[in-house]
């Protein structure tokens, strides 16, 4: 086998570990909905549907389908139900399936034997799977809400209970089983996965379900089936995090199998992986080395029928509504404007800001036209996020200001207060302080006003960073403790964890340092609860610097060493440079000069390799400190004159950091001239 090979072709039998003697847990996706009697479409299927049905009469389909191709499901159902479908009555279109097939009959048996079963999916299959197969109704548990996840999270004492969990993880319109009605919940999590464009795990999102996900993989086999790879990127972040497992198993869909199954084992990987499947099991199998991680080739539905013991009876009926059909029967056809504005914000999340742009010019004509103030601050407001998605802040200020006046004679208020805050970011961007802080108080005024608490903690927190700009230290924190209260009641965990952030900055700049290092300590807490391995990577760094600024030069290394790990396990090479530039710098303030030196120089290597140039010049200065320490001018001439040169290649050539090298420069060019 090629050592450099992310797989490798095992002769393992995956049917003996479903023979009742290995804990399982099932993670199930819309694959396993596919077969015949539910013939239920997969994402990119209904994803198509969606498209097609929003599509502006003018508008290429063949335009929005290309620039989805990477969309994930949960952002296009988003950004649907914030344009135009609020209630999420696209969702309701899985309910209309009643047929289980072969695969929810087997899911169903796994459950019955204590095995856990988790879904993604939208659809009561599995749980119509569990009442064919006998099980009395008011022994099926489905858990959904957040209340559902606190009294349900265990799923040991749910089964000892005698009761049957099935763990609905994005959420579901309805509780089949109780007929509670979910849909807020569904909301909810729809809302909170269609935002994410940052590849975030759920418990960055719902941290609440943080305690079923340890509960539910602790030293267990976790089988994931129903997933092509391709467009479930929600998932993948998750199955990074999860430390504890025994094993990974990822059925692979094959058609043609051959009437057997290929097992193959995963290796972590540096390099870059063609196959997407092949690169996200690398990735997991990297961050955590201990967990072994298979890929099982096979036709899934024939695996299954042969370890199902009883056959179960399914329809001869089945379901044949296709989205399309569903999509124009179901809901009222949305206006020509409507469109537009649902097409225009696909290409705006996709980064295709020119289709966006010129939409979003249609979406102001059309709205100008028919005399609609609000259509028109739409369309303004839109414009300006483009531009300054793009970096073109006067010209984002521009369309936000003009959007900003119609709308205080509209006196649309949360219009109003989204206005002021973008414009508040831009002032913040710019460095005018000031200006900023006048916006964002202004956003917060009317924040109380609509009882908008969210937003409220969102521009509590950006003055905050203002208030730090402005080095108005004292401010700042009172700002940001404020912030910290909200996300308390909201549970956004994430955003509590950035105020941390800020606090410990400014404490660090208060120089009180053991302060700094109590609420980094405490966003660290945070990180890691969510699972942000960045994040808690990013603090180790930052705390790090604390002890650096301490003069505690060996602790600091201590940190800098643990962000240097994790930054190399998420294969970020940048920041790792950045630790080892720190470490580098830390060894130098030891006189370990040596050491020093090997540090900087890894560093310097990276940042040549990535071309970043800023980086480089200043650890280019950093290595010219040590061979000054050593008195080896001649190569500490060269180390300044060559992150001199980097500055002026950037535009920096003028900087207060080119100016200190300079006249270090002149200094050693004396002496070595004198000498």
């Amino acid at each position: 086998m090629n050592s450099n090979s992310v797989k490798r072709q095992i002769d393992m039998n995956i049917k003996d570990y479903f023979d009742g003697n290995h804990s399982l847990t099932f993670l199930i996706g819309a694959g396993c909905s596919v077969d015949s009697p539910s013939c239920l479409p997969a994402g990119r299927p209904m994803m198509n549907a969606i498209l097609e049905y929003i599509c502006p009469k003018d508008e290429d389909i063949d335009s929005l389908l290309l620039v989805t191709e990477k969309m994930r499901f949960e952002q296009l159902i988003e950004e649907f139900r914030n344009n135009y479908d609020n209630e999420l009555k696209v969702i309701d279109y899985y309910g209309e399936c009643e047929f289980p097939n072969i695969q929810h009959f087997f899911l169903a048996d796994m459950i019955r034997n204590g095995h856990f079963v988790m879904t993604t999916n939208f659809d009561f299959l599995i749980e119509r799977a569990l009442m064919k197969s006998g099980v009395e109704k008011s022994n099926i548990v489905p858990v959904i809400t957040q209340q559902d996840y606190k009294k349900y999270g265990n799923p040991k004492e749910v089964f000892k209970m005698g009761k049957n969990p099935i763990y609905k993880i994005h959420g579901s319109t309805k509780n089949i089983i109780t007929n509670e009605p979910t849909k807020d919940s569904l909301v909810a999590t729809i809302q909170a996965f269609g935002k994410n464009k940052d590849g975030l795990n759920v418990f960055q999102i719902e941290p609440f379900k943080r305690e079923l996900f340890n509960n539910i993989s602790n030293n267990r086999i976790l089988v994931v089936m129903g997933y092509s790879g391709s467009d479930d990127f929600d998932i993948v972040p998750t199955l990074k995090i999860l430390k504890n497992l025994k094993s990974i198993f990822w059925f692979n869909y094959v058609y043609s199998d051959g009437g057997s199954e290929q097992v193959f084992e995963i290796q972590p990987q540096n390099s870059n992986v063609e196959n997407k499947i092949d690169q996200i099991l690398s990735e997991i199998k990297k961050l955590n080395p201990n967990i072994h991680v298979y890929r099982i080739d096979t036709n899934t539905t024939r695996f299954i029928k042969e370890i199902l013991k009883k056959k179960p009876k399914l329809n001869d009926e089945t379901f044949s509504i296709t989205p399309i059909s569903w999509l124009r029967n179901a809901l009222q056809e949305p206006k020509e404007i409507d469109k537009i504005l649902i097409a225009n914000k696909i290409y705006f999340n996709m980064t295709d800001y020119k289709n966006s742009q010129r939409l979003c010019e249609n979406l102001l004509k059309l709205a100008r036209e028919s005399g609609s103030g609000s259509w028109e601050i739409k369309a303004l407001g839109s414009i300006g996020m483009i531009n300054y998605g793009q970096g073109k802040q006067h010209q984002a200020m521009d369309y936000y200001r003009r959007a900003l006046k119609i709308a205080k004679e509209l006196d649309q208020k949360r219009d109003i207060r989204y206005l002021l805050s973008s414009i508040g970011l831009i002032y913040r961007d710019q460095a005018k302080y000031e200006r900023a802080k006048e916006f964002f108080l202004e956003a917060i005024k009317i924040d109380d006003e609509i009882g908008d608490i969210d937003s409220k903690g969102s521009d509590l927190s950006n003055i905050g960073i203002v208030y730090m700009g402005m080095r108005e230290y004292n401010k700042s924190l009172e700002a940001s403790e404020k912030a910290v209260k909200i996300f308390d009641k909201t549970g956004n965990l994430m955003q509590k964890g950035r105020a941390f952030g800020n606090i410990a900055w400014c404490y660090r700049e208060l120089r009180a340092f053991n302060k700094a290092i109590q609420y980094l300590d405490k966003a660290i807490n945070i990180l890691e609860q969510i699972g942000d391995i960045a994040g808690v990577a990013s603090t180790y760094m930052d705390i790090g610097l604390v002890y650096y600024d301490q003069g505690n030069y060996s602790t600091a290394i201590e940190n800098f060493k643990k962000a240097s790990d994790l930054f190399t396990q998420l294969g970020h090479k940048a920041w790792n440079a950045s630790c080892l530039t720190h470490m580098g710098s830390s060894y130098y303030k030891l006189k370990d000069n040596n050491k020093a030196l090997r540090y900087l120089s890894e560093a310097l290597e990276i940042q040549d390799r990535l071309n970043l140039l800023d980086w480089k010049s200043e650890t280019l200065s950093r290595i010219g400190y040590v061979y000054q320490d050593l008195k080896e001018d001649k190569k500490a001439i060269v180390s300044f004159k060559e992150a001199i040169q980097l500055l002026e290649n950037i535009g920096q050539g003028n900087s207060q950091r080119a100016a200190l090298f300079k006249s270090i420069l002149e200094s050693l060019t004396n002496s070595k001239n004198h000498s």
